[in-house]
């Protein structure tokens, strides 16, 4: 009796967890049928008033991990199509089909006041424009690696891979750098994070693909410090530390971390 008692509290526990997220998911095409290369795919809460998540497509798709029983409207926007928009309300998981209908109107003059594309894609490789404001609220390194397509990181965020490809080579600064550096970085320091899927000979060999992270240089002198902690319930309670140091002179930098993963 006490181990059928334990394996419904067990299930249960189970079940709780699987449901504390949704996953929202499609594809988008055009009318003809084809996986449009490039869109942007924002998500924003019910008043629309708020960005809550901002991705890229990949071969066609998009994904997004979401609060359960919420509400969200999602837009998408290519080039020469009409920007598509959709109210979704999350009581599971939705996998959605898209079709974008062609802009049939010409324009004389076109006034662009519109921020520049956070993620840019120059012969196959995205690259993540860290300073933009969409990305000015992640305060943890390895969560900005969730926003390159075809990056995944792994569910104890001890590791990082490429879909097709595996483990990638981390460089930082033109320099070999293994993941615990990644972990430990602040992301106010990073200028930029690009996946290179095709690394030329000067990387090493034994590389797949490659992670270019370049950091910016502080034009202010002097040192700053900063503290950043991330919680979260998956299975067990997960508790990630991070304090980071940074020291600028005229001819020296020197940038150090502390990093602890409950």
């Amino acid at each position: 009796m006490k181990h059928y008692l334990f394996f419904v509290i067990v299930f249960t526990f189970f079940e709780i967890e699987a449901q504390e997220t949704y996953r929202l998911s499609g594809s988008v095409r055009d009318e003809s049928n084809t996986p449009i290369a490039i869109a942007d795919v924002l998500l924003y809460d019910a008043s629309r008033e708020n960005l809550v998540d901002y991705t890229t497509l990949y071969q066609g798709r998009f994904a997004f991990n979401v609060a359960r029983n919420t509400t969200y409207s999602l837009e998408v926007s290519a080039l020469g199509f009409k920007t598509y928009s959709k109210s979704i309300f999350m009581d599971g998981d939705v996998e959605l089909s898209i079709l974008l209908e062609e802009s049939p109107e010409a324009l004389e003059e076109v006034e662009v006041r519109a921020l520049k594309n956070p993620v840019t894609i120059t012969n196959g490789n995205p690259k993540i424009n860290v300073q933009h404001p969409v990305f000015a609220t992640i305060p943890d390194p390895l969560d900005l690696l969730t926003k390159l397509p075809g990056l995944q990181l792994s569910s104890d965020r001890q590791s990082i891979s490429v879909i097709g490809k595996g483990s990638p080579l981390i460089y930082l600064n033109k320099q070999r750098a293994d993941f615990e550096v990644l972990d430990g970085l602040s992301v106010d320091g990073i200028e930029s994070i690009e996946l290179i899927q095709n690394p030329s000979a000067k990387y090493e060999a034994n590389g797949r693909a490659v992670l270019l992270i370049t950091t910016k240089r502080d034009s202010n002198l002097g040192a700053k410090l900063s503290f950043q902690e991330t919680a979260s319930w998956k299975r067990n309670y997960n508790n990630f530390l991070a304090l980071n140091g940074n020291y600028a002179g005229k001819k020296l930098e020197i940038r150090g971390n502390i990093g602890l993963n409950n």
